[in-house]
């Protein structure tokens, strides 16, 4: 992976000044060139220079001045001249816009192309201070709230695709004995709804007949109880 002309001057500045070793830059190198990212990152990760350490040098080595974001306010409207995507995703934080010129702060203040690219989307002259990442990190959430979860730099968000109907075959088969029951309940149904449609005195004579042929009630008996029933009405 080709070096960028920032990672290089980062490289060139901690070693002049003492701040890392040749053969600590040239083993962040190799990983930079096996697994991308930035090398001021790489040599933080591997614990050769905080990056405190880092920014101070690079602040000092290139005459930049150097800012606690802790200290700074920024106005909304600075914030809105800029869009979100390029702030979060940059990592760059507008500070103070003086007769043209917009200062904005940055982790790599070398990545001219952002700068250029703030430029034009801003039309103002910017001019870039240097800041530690994981600060810009903490002002981006403060100021914009959190980054989506779904989201992050250099990858692209899709909305979740909508859940499939069921199908036949996802719907389990009943069990031997629950289409026995289902079955045994229509038929009841069935018998009842068509008992319905049969009149009155047809279903009084069945039942009568029923009764008589179980040996539940006698002739005789019923005779006496449809008198004594007649008497009544």
């Amino acid at each position: 992976m080709e070096k960028m002309p920032e990672d290089i001057m980062i490289g060139q500045h901690l070693t002049t000044s003492g701040a890392i070793t040749e053969d600590q830059l040239n083993e962040a190198l190799e990983i930079q060139k096996d697994l991308g990212g930035r090398l001021g990152r790489i040599l933080v990760k591997l614990g050769y220079v905080t990056e405190e350490s880092l920014v101070t040098h690079l602040a000092r080595q290139m005459e930049l001045k150097l800012v606690k974001l802790s200290d700074v306010k920024i106005p909304p409207v600075l914030l809105r001249m800029i869009p979100q995507s390029t702030i979060r995703n940059k990592k760059v934080l507008p500070l103070s816009l003086v007769d043209g010129t917009l200062e904005v702060a940055m982790a790599y203040p070398h990545d001219l192309e952002t700068l250029e690219e703030i430029q034009f989307e801003t039309g103002e002259n910017v001019v870039a201070v240097i800041a530690c990442e994981r600060e810009i990190d903490r002002a981006i959430t403060n100021y914009l709230g959190p980054a989506p979860e779904d989201t992050e730099e250099g990858t692209e968000s899709f909305p979740e695709e909508p859940p499939r109907p069921p199908t036949e075959e996802d719907v389990p088969l009943p069990s031997p004995q629950a289409i026995r029951e289902a079955v045994e309940a229509a038929e009841a149904r069935e018998a009842r709804d068509s008992l319905l449609r049969f009149p009155t005195r047809v279903k009084i004579d069945a039942l009568i007949e029923v009764l008589l042929n179980a040996g539940v009630i006698d002739e005789a008996t019923l005779a006496q109880m449809l008198k004594e029933r007649s008497k009544s009405e």
